[in-house]
């Protein structure tokens, strides 16, 4: 479009220029001087009118503003500063209300008025701002213009009517304010009745009638209606009564007579913005009775493109919603995209505040997700309409996350389909809605009438939703501003930690750079010691100092919450961080024990290797005591989740790291049987627990020389997991016990299926969970190999 448009302007150009060199050459030399510069003036005035004519404003007040400057003292000044009125007033009605194309109409058409231009123009134009402004409300600027046009003797009286009707329009607080507005409207209809000749003071009583409904004055603009009727029943003038009346009797509910008087203005009303309007209110009267007909009165409107089919689509929009709800959001999203201002909505008293509860009833109960995304597009339109409320935002907000969490949802059936990457597409669309979500959280923030709770909750929404979609690093930024406002800042610092923690920023080479522990001490630091927070943040601060490796610190952190004799924390075994507490402390010891147990047998010293038994047992004696309490223990302790499973696996292991094989047996087969009990509860990392307690029985019984029952345990645990990485487990142990059954061909056939399998999956087991990788698996085929004999 730009390509046709430079083209045209250029060729247009080339012909201008064509026809001022003929001119030059052959026409100005025979005109006399000052007339030959009238010509060349108004020979460039009217190029720029070209522009006007094909709506390219831009290039129109480029040259206009040109002559203006090259031409101050040119008698074409004053038509010059009209265009630049009449530009602005167009773009104004094409695009919609925007004050400082107006503020600059006016400016223009004042200078026009001053370089002598025709007055009946300029007048005319400034009667069209301020109608345009009344229409959006801007009430004391289209007065203050209106009242201009009536100074001296000739003036047209219908002004001090519009002067009426915007005084009327103002929206009142106090019984004073409305009586105050009522007077000044009275006093300009008096002073029209005053002036107006008999025939025109029907006009006079119609405008008496409308400021009174406008003010819900029923009762004197139904009798001030009446009496026109016999006063004036033979006016031409009587459809605008009817068309008054109409409104008037569906303002008060009385469908009946609304109708009937909507109709019979109809059948006089000769102008189509008249009898658009009546065709609307005719629709609204049927709505309200919820009658079909409704439907019929908005598609005259919508078929002949009315001025009214942006709010007869979302009228018809409404009366559909109920029954026909796919064809009804066609008509609403078509009528919020027509609508350029609230202001037609307004005018025609279309209750947006019930079509926003009528949308947020049927979103609540909505589960299609692809219906929820054509909501988001409504909720979109209405943002726009009100970019100060932020109700429409959160509507928006709160849209993208049931999205957002219906992706989730999906995510989490091909996860446990077995279909990974299917599963990943799934979270890569829920966390980019949970973005959509933040952001929208955060353009609330941008609305400058909020109070600051407002502007804490949004900035707190926004990295909520950050951290469900794990944009953790956004989620802290924005943590972090909410902390500054008083509503709850100990949460956000807490969750600027939490989202620091999982970003993996634990500590910042920079002292002065946010980090997760900052975050963690100054919310035990600076906060209610009896706090939630506090509790949690101690305890993710424990957390990130063993995952530091820095165990005895992070022993020191749990501590504080098992061992709080004086209280200052609330801890105790019933509270969830307390029982956390208890299994991270088993689980410190246990890295301490492993690392020890490492470090002794590279270096063969035997006194470390005492040390390993010694912190193996606190270990032990610290699962031992987590299963008493919450699993073992049935009552008020007892809380059946994948903690308990974490416990009584890694009790299990204290034993088989000791060689232990009875006991860790037993633990391991307890860990079975919780695990399926609790199954629904575990995460990803217990899953995995249960699922090597299942191979753990298999070596516990291999280790004891029951191989007939470790096969078995094999065969089982291989099979339930045939199709994970862990398969090669079952299958290496299944040959072990084979060959030690004397059953030399049945292990070398399971030697080659795990070894093909080792082979087939290469990149898979290279991703292995806790050490079980290529070489780890590698090296028990290799042994596998020399013990078979190949």
């Amino acid at each position: 479009m730009k390509r046709i448009k430079d083209f045209v302007l250029h060729e247009w150009n080339v012909i201008l220029s064509f026809v001022a060199l003929f001119s030059l050459l052959f026409i100005y030399p025979y005109i006399p001087t000052r007339a030959r510069l009238e010509a060349m003036e108004r020979d460039e005035l009217e190029s720029v009118k070209y522009f006007i004519s094909n709506a390219y404003y831009d290039d129109a007040k480029k040259g206009i503003a040109a002559f203006v400057e090259r031409h101050p003292s040119s008698n074409f000044v004053a038509e010059a500063y009209y265009l630049l009125a009449r530009i602005d007033i167009d773009v104004t009605k094409e695009k919609g209300f925007f004050a400082p194309n107006l503020n600059s109409a006016i400016s223009n058409l004042k200078s026009a008025a001053e370089y002598g231009f025709e007055k009946s123009k300029v007048d005319a134009s400034l009667l069209e701002v301020a109608y345009i402004l009344r229409d959006n409300n801007s009430l004391d600027k289209s007065i203050e213009i209106f009242k201009s046009l009536t100074v001296g003797d000739k003036y047209q009286p219908s002004i001090l009517l519009d002067i009426a009707i915007s005084y009327a329009l103002y929206r009142t607080v106090t019984p004073e304010d409305e009586v105050t507005r009522l007077k000044q409207s009275f006093e300009y209809i008096d002073k029209f009745l005053a002036v107006a000749s008999e025939a025109e003071r029907i006009d006079g009583h119609l405008v008496k009638a409308r400021c009174l409904r406008l003010h819900n004055k029923y009762r004197g603009a139904s009798d001030i209606l009446d009496a026109i009727e016999k006063t004036y029943k033979d006016s031409p003038k009587m459809p605008l009564l009817y068309l008054e009346r109409g409104k008037l009797y569906l303002k008060q509910g009385i469908l009946d007579k609304a109708e009937q008087d909507l109709i019979t203005a109809l059948t006089g009303l000769t102008e189509k913005s008249l009898a658009d309007e009546a065709t609307y209110f005719l629709g609204e009267t049927y709505l309200k009775g919820r009658d079909m007909r409704a439907i019929a009165q908005y598609q005259k409107l919508i078929q002949t493109g009315s001025l009214l089919s942006p709010i007869a689509n979302l009228s018809a929009g409404r009366y559909l919603f109920s029954n026909k709800r796919d064809e009804s959001l066609e008509y609403i999203v078509a009528g919020l995209r027509g609508i350029i201002t609230t202001i037609m909505l307004d005018k025609y008293e279309f209750d947006v505040p019930a079509f926003r509860d009528m949308l947020k009833e049927v979103l609540t109960a909505e589960s299609n997700v692809e219906k929820l995304v054509r909501y988001v597009d409504i909720l979109k339109e209405i943002e726009r309409l009100y970019p100060s409320n932020l109700v429409y935002f959160r509507d928006s907000s709160e849209v993208y996350k049931r999205i957002a969490s219906h992706y989730t949802r999906l995510g989490d059936e091909q996860l446990g389909a077995g279909l990974e990457n299917e599963a990943v597409k799934m979270y890569n669309i829920a966390n980019s809605y949970y973005m959509k979500s933040a952001l929208k959280y955060l353009d609330i923030v941008g609305i400058s009438e909020l109070s600051d709770n407002e502007k804490a909750s949004a900035y707190r929404d926004a990295a909520d939703a950050f951290f469900t979609g794990k944009y953790y690093i956004n989620a802290a930024e924005n943590y972090g501003i909410y902390s500054h406002y008083n509503l709850n800042p100990q949460y956000g610092v807490f969750m600027e930690g939490l989202s620091l923690k999982l970003n993996g920023i634990y500590e910042a080479k920079d002292p002065s750079a946010p980090d997760a522990l900052k975050a963690f001490n100054k919310c035990i630091a600076n906060f209610n010691k009896f706090s939630d927070y506090t509790r949690k943040a101690i305890l993710e601060k424990g957390k990130i100092l063993m995952e530091l490796g820095r165990y005895q610190l992070a022993i020191e952190e749990f501590n504080r919450l098992l061992q709080d004799e004086q209280g200052l924390y609330d801890a105790n075994p019933l509270s969830d961080e307390w029982r956390r507490a208890l299994y991270l402390k088993g689980v410190t010891y246990y890295l301490i024990a492993s690392k020890q147990r490492r470090d002794a047998l590279s270096s063969k010293n035997e006194n470390m290797m005492k040390n390993v038994t010694n912190v193996i047992s606190n270990a032990r004696t610290t699962f031992s005591e987590f299963v008493e309490r919450y699993v073992s223990n049935v009552g008020t302790n007892s809380k059946p989740d994948g903690l308990g499973l974490g416990a009584m696996f890694y009790l299990a292991k204290t034993y088989s790291d000791e060689n232990q094989w009875a006991d860790a047996l037993k633990h391991f087969r307890s860990a079975v049987e919780f695990g399926l009990v609790v199954y629904n509860e575990l995460n990803g990392e217990e899953k995995e627990m249960l699922k090597q307690s299942y191979f753990n029985i298999g070596d516990m019984l291999f280790n004891t020389g029951n191989y007939p029952d470790a096969r078995k345990a094999y065969d089982s645990a291989y099979r339930k997991y045939s199709a994970d990485k862990e398969r090669i487990w079952g299958l290496i142990g299944i040959s072990r016990c084979y060959l030690k059954m004397g059953k030399n061909d049945e292990a070398k056939l399971w030697y080659e299926n795990a070894k093909n399998t080792l082979e087939s999956k290469r990149d898979a087991y290279k991703e292995a969970p806790r050490g079980f990788g290529v070489e780890f698996w590698e090296s028990r085929l290799n042994d596998l190999k020399v013990e078979i004999g190949l």
